[in-house]
């Protein structure tokens, strides 16, 4: 008969969260398949959900929906519903998937932002991308042409200030929704298999704005918030510079997300900003299956931040002997 012990028992109520932590020692192709695996969301919304949710996402003024193609917020009687002028777009656009994965690219928080509809009429299904010729622009964002391997083809360039979020939108994107051939434009920026799936130009393009917006505290808010709605987090906001290890210069190097040096015991509580949380405790056997809010995991360590804050419950079993803690993140 197993022996059951508890260490701390709270009352939970936080949703279920994708807890699969940093894909350590893995790199390229491996490491993209990893991220399809195990970080795609556990929930996803209905269109008739998308208006509230980026109320969530992209907070303007205080009620307010924040455009980041004009930087103005607007506000509607109800959040139910979208401002006078406003709606959504995809940073990848979702007809690019024909329809694959039961429309989810399109329905994606880590892929939608919201715009006025104008941006619909010029961004069309353009790829983010390097303009040479304007045809449109308002200071903030553009709509043009540019050029791949001599060919001229259509691109939009991100609102400014916002040219990191949108790469690292799109990194995310193209490893959860792989696809082996790619409908319309997203030809002139996908491969026309799972892996690369970025070509080498669109790549270099989306790390240069990756690396000229680095990661800040707007965007680490609405991973979090866009974790609490649909349950998975895009880790190249979690871990920058992710993405070298699959489609950049070290895409032979096994990506180590994790630091590696004397464990610390469990405790109850943790802050966002720590290093790691170690599976381990002097009273629970070094051989031990790990159970992290009902999802089993084989890490000997987790990542505060892919948790995401509110409470968390870790079981474990080990021989005859059971039992759970709870932790908090804050």
């Amino acid at each position: 008969m197993k022996t059951a012990f508890t260490f701390l028992i709270l009352s939970m109520s936080a949703l279920p969260l994708s807890i699969a932590g940093p894909p350590d020692g893995l790199c390229g192709e491996n490491l993209k398949s990893e991220l399809f695996l195990n970080q795609r969301p556990l929930t996803m919304i209905a269109d008739s959900e998308i208006a509230r949710n980026l109320y969530l996402t992209f907070p303007g003024e205080p009620g307010n929906m924040l455009d980041p193609f004009t930087s103005e917020s607007h506000r509607s009687i109800s959040e139910d519903y979208f401002p006078k002028g406003i709606t959504s777009v995809n940073v990848l656009p979702g007809i690019w998937w024909n329809g694959d994965y039961n429309n989810a690219p399109a329905l994606d928080l880590h892929n939608l932002v919201p715009a006025n509809t104008e941006v619909i009429t010029l961004k069309k299904d353009y790829p983010p991308g390097n303009i040479v010729t304007e045809t449109f622009s308002n200071s903030i964002w553009a709509a043009g042409t540019g050029t791949i391997d001599g060919i001229t083809v259509n691109f939009y360039r991100p609102p400014k200030g916002y040219e990191g979020d949108f790469a690292r939108m799109a990194f995310y994107t193209l490893c959860i929704y792989p696809r082996s051939r790619w409908s319309g434009l997203g030809c002139n920026f996908c491969t026309d298999n799972h892996f690369p799936g970025l070509r080498r130009d669109a790549y270099r393009t989306l790390k240069a704005w990756s690396d000229s917006d680095p990661v800040d505290d707007r965007e680490r808010n609405r991973n979090d918030k866009i974790c609490e709605i649909q349950g998975n987090r895009n880790l190249f906001i979690d871990y920058p510079g992710l993405e070298e290890h699959i489609w950049g210069d070290k895409s032979n190097q096994l990506f180590i997300g994790e630091s590696h040096t004397e464990t610390i015991p469990l405790r109850s509580h943790y802050s966002i900003s720590d290093d790691r949380i170690d599976l381990t405790s002097p009273y629970i056997p070094d051989e031990t299956e790990w159970t992290i809010n009902g999802e089993k995991t084989d890490r000997k360590s987790l990542s505060p931040a892919a948790l995401g804050k509110g409470l968390h419950e870790l079981r474990f079993m080990s021989g005859k002997l059971t039992g759970k803690l709870l932790i908090k993140i804050d």
